[in-house]
């Protein structure tokens, strides 16, 4: 999760977040607060979620939102209060246009809407999730042409004479 961390720190100062729609909290989950939150979800939280949640516990990134334990923060939801009974999947965050991140229990990333059958695989896993689906190689796929070029213009992605992405991840995102 380093690189997903490095990857959300750059994304957070490059001022592609529009600055009224974006919550970092000071401070990130305690482990007596991710276990509590195990506890309210049902589930097991993976270990590359809790250091995402131990350094920041819920992020609202104007285009997507990472869920906390902590219900005090106001600007974050409580990821106790954003589980799907119907699944075994571990809610994560959302995003505005109303769709719903899950990590499966072997890791794998989905996106789905109101409908958990709909859900399709978007990355490998958390850390490709933000690295490539959301802030990198596959952005397209998450946010459209246009998201691709802020992330351009704001040089958290680069482009090269082939069109590619700079630097590409080492695994590749799902389709």
């Amino acid at each position: 999760m380093n690189q997903a961390i490095a990857k959300i720190e750059q994304v957070i100062c490059s001022g592609v977040l529009l600055e009224g729609l974006t919550f970092v909290p000071i401070h990130g989950a305690t482990n007596a607060e991710i276990s509590a939150a195990e506890v309210a979800v049902s589930r097991p939280i993976s270990d590359s979620h809790k250091v995402l949640l131990r350094r920041w516990n819920g992020l609202n990134l104007d285009v997507i939102r990472v869920f906390g334990c902590d219900p005090s923060e106001n600007e974050v939801r409580n990821l106790a209060d954003c589980q799907r009974a119907d699944s075994n999947n571990t809610v994560f965050g959302d995003d505005p246009a109303g769709f719903a991140y899950s990590e499966a229990p072997d890791g794998k990333i989905y996106c789905h809407d109101s409908d958990p059958k709909s859900q399709h695989l978007v990355a490998d896993d958390l850390e490709l999730c933000f690295t490539s689906y959301v802030f990198g190689a596959g952005a397209e796929l998450f946010g459209g042409e246009d998201w691709v070029a802020e992330l351009v213009e704001s040089g958290v992605v680069y482009v090269n004479a082939t069109g590619w992405f700079w630097p590409e991840p080492a695994a590749q995102v799902i389709n």
